[in-house]
């Protein structure tokens, strides 16, 4: 369906946050033959963005659902 709506340039896709569709991270190679044709079909209606800030996808205890937190933990080293 996404294939059909970008073929002939009626809209834009981002790409972004694969780890959200795909648990092979962090390569992600199931997303790679989507992105690719994505681009095929029409690459100047293909952006790359992030998702932040992260939003909780789960309420916790003690949390709101408009806390920010990262899905993953973060090395700042």
């Amino acid at each position: 369906m996404i294939c059909r709506l970008v073929a002939p340039g009626n809209c834009y896709v981002k790409l972004s946050a694969p780890y959200q569709a795909s648990p092979s991270g962090p390569d992600y190679p199931e997303m790679n033959a989507l992105d690719h044709k994505l681009i095929s079909l029409r690459s100047a209606r293909i952006l790359w963005g992030s998702n932040r800030p992260h939003t909780n996808p789960v309420l916790s205890p003690g949390r709101s659902a408009l806390d920010v937190n990262p899905f993953h933990d973060i090395d700042y080293a």
